[in-house]
């Protein structure tokens, strides 16, 4: 039976104006402040001098190396953040800005190069669960409305997370590196100001639920909610919600599958039937294999720009003959079925004749499938 994948829901939010004072271009050339004045408003929460001596003079240490700066930064950057759980570590050349209304839980890491600015998180401020880990060059921008990561997630390098409009991800998710997390979005109509004037409004906050997995290069726009359990692949960009338990690619993101309803996952692993069922099994295997071949056409069609169609390019077609994928792209494929279907191939099988068509990859796939399930069986004995 066919894998049925619910199409996403988007309801129309209504728009938010954003004020276009909580900017970085407002907060360095807006008013009549002198220059140190605007750059105490783009750094510190309250103003005062001896705040931004303290500010300044901490920071002189934050790219001391080595175990003596971890101890040195350890003891210092607490003193300027709002809270600070037990064993959180601190890399080189942080940069913390508005840090009174940035949180960190218990063994958060912030790696080399991280910029956390909480400058428009307002009352509930930036805050990172217990076990959070945030990779070299990420940054973490509330720009207009909070930002709070769960315990056990991660933000890859690169990354960047700016809300303008609130940011809320849930515990366990997995961002890659390269991810972009934006809220805020451009008006495009002109008005009666005319096209010079550039106006910003938040379609409501960017949710992310528990156990998401967000692959590298994924960009999540403004008023996204992604449901517990979803994959974004590599490089999607998602512009309306994703179910629970859905895997979206794409531009924009649409459902390739839903997590654990292939029906080769209890092909599989069924055991072994009567002679008079063997018929009901054979056709269940044949579904099976049908499926693993939807999801790799429609993968190499996102990621390679090939066409299958009669005449052109079929199931039997070498991919290699016709130039559509390498030997790198080869290793990608198989890398997204391991992660798929949870299961990891043994490079016995990994013959090259197998690898070059749809049919022939399907084919290595299900009898992984069915080798990995035959082995826990006997594990399970």
């Amino acid at each position: 039976m066919k894998t049925e994948i619910p199409e996403t829901s988007k309801n129309a939010p209504e728009r938010r104006p954003l004020d276009e004072r909580e900017f970085i271009r407002q907060r360095l050339h807006g008013g009549n402040r002198s220059a140190l004045g605007r750059y105490a408003s783009l750094v510190l929460t309250r103003t005062t001098a001896l705040n931004l001596l303290k500010y300044e003079l901490i920071n002189l240490f934050g790219g001391v190396p080595g175990a003596l700066g971890l101890v040195i930064r350890k003891w210092l950057y607490p003193l300027l953040l709002g809270s600070v759980g037990k064993g959180a570590i601190f890399g080189r050349n942080i940069t913390l800005r508005h840090a009174d209304n940035i949180h960190l839980g218990d063994r958060v890491v912030l790696d080399d190069y991280c910029l956390l600015d909480a400058r428009g998180a307002g009352e509930q401020g930036i805050r990172l669960g217990e076990g959070v880990m945030v990779h070299r060059n990420a940054s973490i921008q509330a720009k207009v409305g909070h930002i709070s990561i769960g315990k056990n997630s991660g933000v890859g390098a690169l990354s960047q997370i700016v809300s303008q409009g609130a940011i809320e991800i849930a515990e366990n998710v997995s961002i890659a590196g390269g991810v972009g997390i934006a809220g805020g979005r451009y008006q495009v109509e002109f008005d009666e100001e005319g096209p010079d004037v550039k106006k910003r409004f938040t379609a409501g906050p960017i949710r992310i639920g528990p156990n998401v997995r967000l692959g590298r290069g994924a960009i999540i726009l403004d008023g996204v909610t992604i449901g517990a359990g979803a994959i974004v692949a590599p490089g999607s960009v998602v512009m309306s919600d994703v179910p629970e338990n859905t895997v979206v690619i794409g531009c924009p993101a649409r459902p390739l599958r839903r997590r654990g309803d292939a029906s080769m996952q209890h092909a599989a692993t069924a055991p072994a039937e009567p002679e008079a069922e063997q018929s009901d099994a054979a056709g269940a295997q044949a579904h099976a294999k049908e499926d693993i071949r939807a999801v790799i056409r429609l993968y190499i069609e996102e990621t390679h720009f090939a066409e299958f169609r009669p005449g052109e390019l079929s199931d039997d077609d070498s991919l290699f003959d016709h130039g559509i994928i390498d030997s790198a792209g080869v290793v990608a494929l198989l890398t997204m079925l391991e992660s798929e279907y949870g299961i990891h191939f043994d490079e016995a099988r990994l013959q090259p004749e197998m690898l070059s068509t749809v049919n022939g990859l399907a084919e290595l796939t299900l009898a992984q499938i069915r080798s990995d399930a035959d082995r826990d069986r006997t594990v399970i004995k």
